[in-house]
């Protein structure tokens, strides 16, 4: 997939979830970027793609939320696009097995490619929307006005928040 693929896929899955989309989006360009910059020692989706890899960076970071959801980023708004191609991403190594999700449909820079993103953009923007934050069944956008009634804040923290929406 195209950068601004992986870009917009990660920037539905961090409105929907909550995840800082700053991180999320440097995820996603992170493993084609690292062998943009170092073209003699990767391979096009060679070891920087390597899900087991980037898996275990996860759980070694999971307690630092913005390098986690850097590596979220790797792992949904990277590797899940570019399993979703013919050629797939090395669970491992390079040379060895490689997944590929849905038999592989999308080919880079394709019609539905765009197709792919366009319908996953309004899924999460538009249909679900920022909804849930991981692991509390809370509802990520705050109502400042009900905050404010129940007296959980002040007047000043009110007036200062009233119209930020996240």
């Amino acid at each position: 997939m195209i950068w601004a693929s992986h870009m917009a896929v990660a920037s539905g899955v961090a409105y929907v979830t909550g995840l800082n989309p700053v991180a999320m989006n440097l995820g996603a360009v992170f493993p084609d970027l690292i062998e943009y910059l170092y073209p003699k020692i990767l391979t096009h989706r060679g070891l920087s793609h390597s899900v087991s890899i980037h898996g275990v960076i996860l759980i070694l970071v999971w307690n630092i939320p913005y390098v986690r959801d850097v590596w979220i980023g790797v792992l949904i708004g990277h590797l899940f696009c570019d399993a979703l191609t013919p050629s797939g991403v090395p669970l491992s190594t390079e040379k060895g097995i490689r997944a590929v999700l849905f038999g592989g449909k999308l080919r880079t820079g394709s019609m539905p490619e765009l197709i792919f993103v366009v319908v996953f953009s309004i899924f999460c923007f538009a249909l679900v929307g920022p909804k849930f934050r991981p692991g509390s069944g809370r509802i990520v956008t705050r109502d400042w006005g009900i905050l404010y009634d129940e007296r959980v804040i002040d007047q000043k923290e009110y007036r200062e928040n009233r119209f930020n929406f996240l």
